[in-house]
This record gives C-alpha cells, sequence and structure tokens, in this order.
C-alpha cells in the first residue's frame, strides 16, 4: 500500500514519498493509541495537547498564542476547548476586551 503510485518514480524520490507515508502511517497509529488511553476520560490527544500547553505555564495564556503555539487557527483551538472546560479540566478566565479569551493553567481534576 505504501508503494502505491510509485513504480515509475526515481529512485531517490521514491524514497522521499515513502519516508513521508511512512511518518503519516505511525503517526496516525499513535494519535489512534492515545485517543483510545484517554477515551477514559473523555478527551482526545488534540485536547490532551492543548491542556499540556497551558499547564506548563506560568501565567493566563491568550486564545492567539494557544492557537500559535499548536499550529491551528484560533477558531480550532476554541472549539477544541470546550469539552475540557466542560469536565472541568480547563479554567476560563472572563473575556478580556484586549486579549480576548484566556486560558489559565491550574490542577487537573
Amino acid at each position: 500500500m505504501l508503494w502505491f503510485g510509485l513504480d515509475g518514480a526515481l529512485a531517490e524520490e521514491a524514497d522521499r514519498v515513502l519516508l513521508f507515508r511512512l511518518v503519516l502511517s505511525i503517526t496516525a497509529e499513535f494519535r489512534r493509541r492515545m485517543d483510545r488511553r484517554l477515551a477514559e476520560d473523555g478527551l482526545t490527544t488534540q485536547q490532551a495537547m492543548l491542556l499540556h500547553i497551558v499547564e506548563a505555564q506560568t501565567s493566563p495564556l491568550a486564545l492567539t498564542k494557544l492557537a500559535s503555539l499548536l499550529a491551528m487557527s484560533h477558531q480550532n483551538v476554541k472549539q477544541l476547548a470546550i469539552a475540557p472546560q466542560r469536565k472541568g479540566f480547563l479554567p476560563r478566565r472572563p473575556w478580556c476586551p484586549r486579549y480576548g479569551v484566556r486560558f489559565r493553567p491550574s490542577a487537573m481534576p
């Protein structure tokens, strides 16, 4: 399956494409395994990463900064944060006109 479409490719190019496909495949498998482990807490791998980044901070983190750290749009991060907020994993400060939504570190339940 990983070799699909590489019949006529140059050896060097085929090697790069194969390596890229292998990395994607391994990454997908790691994510599936993490999602299964986190399912008990009702979290996904991405939500756990968001929590990890927030917990590593010493001060509240603006949504735009968090989006930058996760390489996502602020809309995606906001959507990602809904479940952890509902479950009490991610406290949210009130709306701040200058910085928007801010997340603060706290002891996870």
